[in-house]
């Protein structure tokens, strides 16, 4: 991976350094690493499930560490004597400044259980009949050890945000397929052409249009980055063409403004071949970001993506390319408005923070099955 990195960079360096008109294949390199990604349409998207945090022990222990308790101190949690009605909160059942700032919630749902009419046959189980107050003092001792580990388990333990609950396989997708085609339901059998670039560019000069800005049209989709760097111009051409025989078979584009038919954009998709059956990992978009990334080269202001001369007109003595403004005075502000390279680097980002928190949620129930467990175990 890291020699393909190093290919990928040294065809950019030589790019840049070449005089004259530009050679044939000479953004043969760019063109694999942005293949890289038209490739990752229509494959399934690795996102981690978030599984159920694993409740039921945590809730099973707090119940018993309640049935285990005193009658003067469960009579607390009731506003009468028959149990009919639990208190609404720990300030009126006096249990505040005895922990119940802290286990309050999951006391009242103890309460809850063990009122009347309430027939909690899962306790019955547990404890299986009558038991003295003296194995009863002894059971609830060890039992409020187990609550306070588990307590603490669940006090550091953060839940997962929404954002990375709502996040799917599918909306992964889609925000590859946005990134690439310009559209969430885009297929290279269905491209909407003022998409690509964010709106028509029929009136725009092919230079302007490959320059990375916050307006449109610009190259916000690998599409549009990729006719950049490979669409030969409609009267200079240039023999073989600069991303390999291949590319060089779509109709020429007009440098001083007109349209790129979505015809176009699916020949040029097509040479990037066909797709591995492996699902798109974080590392892998991640890795193909960095590829890119490396293949930009900085001049005394601007930047570039793509063979370079003078300008990226299309024009074979100018360039073929994509032009970052005050690249080498701003930096990484430059870069950031290319839309597809910025939207899929936080979509790696998003898949590894719910892979995190999957890994978390996955971790702590590992742990309260385990106390679960050696509960069962010892009874």
């Amino acid at each position: 991976m890291y020699a393909r990195s190093l290919t990928l960079f040294l065809t950019a360096v030589a790019a840049t350094a070449l005089a004259g008109d530009i050679a044939a294949s000479e953004n043969q390199g760019v063109h694999a690493a942005l293949c890289a990604f038209v490739t990752m349409l229509g494959r399934k998207v690795e996102v981690a499930t978030i599984e159920p945090l694993h409740t039921a022990a945590y809730e099973l222990v707090q119940e018993l560490n309640f049935t285990l308790s005193s009658a003067a101190w469960q009579q607390k949690f009731y506003t009468d004597a028959e149990r009919e009605e639990v208190h609404a909160d720990a300030s009126k059942a006096g249990v505040k400044t005895m922990g119940g700032d802290k286990y309050w919630g999951h006391w009242k749902k103890a309460a809850e259980s063990y009122k009347k009419g309430n027939d909690n046959t899962r306790i019955k189980e547990v404890i299986g009949g009558d038991i003295s107050d003296t194995a009863k003092q002894l059971g609830q001792a060890e039992i409020a050890v187990l609550a306070e580990e588990l307590e603490s388990l669940h006090q550091h333990y953060k839940a997962p945000s929404q954002a990375a609950q709502d996040f799917t396989a599918e909306k992964a997708k889609q925000i590859i397929a946005e990134a690439i085609t310009g559209e969430a339901t885009g297929t290279l059998g269905s491209i909407a052409a003022d998409k690509v670039f964010g709106g028509s560019i029929s009136s725009t000069p092919r230079a302007a249009a490959c320059t990375v800005k916050t307006t449109p049209p610009s190259p916000i989709t690998v599409l549009a980055t990729l006719a950049c760097v490979c669409q030969t111009d409609s009267t200079d051409t240039i023999t073989d063409g600069a991303c390999g025989r291949q590319a060089n078979t779509a109709t020429g584009w007009i440098s001083g403004g007109g349209p790129v038919l979505a015809a176009v954009y699916k020949t040029l998709g097509k040479t990037c071949g066909g797709h591995s059956q492996k699902p798109i990992t974080a590392t892998e978009i991640k890795q193909s970001i960095q590829h890119v990334r490396q293949l930009i080269n900085t001049g005394a202001a601007n930047g570039q993506l793509g063979a370079f001369r003078s300008d990226c007109t299309g024009r074979s003595n100018a360039g073929m390319c994509i032009k970052f403004t005050n690249l080498a005075t701003t930096g990484e502000a430059a870069i950031k408005p290319m839309k597809w390279l910025a939207d899929l680097q936080g979509l790696a980002e998003a898949m590894e923070a719910k892979a995190a928190a999957a890994g978390e949620v996955a971790r702590l129930n590992l742990q309260l099955k385990t106390k679960e467990n050696s509960r069962e175990g010892g009874h």
